[in-house]
């Protein structure tokens, strides 16, 4: 395995313990309502499934990634920002 590959299985790793410290924290404190918590559960999802593959392998599946990585990102993102929005507009088209 060479030095790279460590470094990113290391982040992974350390990305993963950062998830299951929050999620032990949040089962015992309330931290966030339950719609962030979905919220950043799935970040952290999307995140430990695309972060190794964007950084190591064939530069095609790189690439799609990459893309979908920040993708996962900015949906995440999008929602927090909007959560107000969206669950009052549930069920209620404009």
């Amino acid at each position: 395995m060479a030095f790279k590959e460590k470094r990113i299985d290391t982040i992974a790793v350390a990305i993963g313990v950062i998830m299951v410290l929050y999620h032990l924290v949040a089962c015992y404190y309330n931290i966030f309502g339950s719609v962030e918590h979905r919220i950043v559960h799935l970040l952290f999802g999307l995140i430990l499934i695309f972060f190794r593959s964007a950084f190591i392998g064939k530069s095609g599946k790189k690439l799609i990634s990459l893309i979908l990585l920040f993708a996962s990102i900015y949906v995440c993102l999008y929602l927090w920002v909007n959560m107000e929005r969206l669950i009052q507009y549930e069920g209620f088209p404009k």
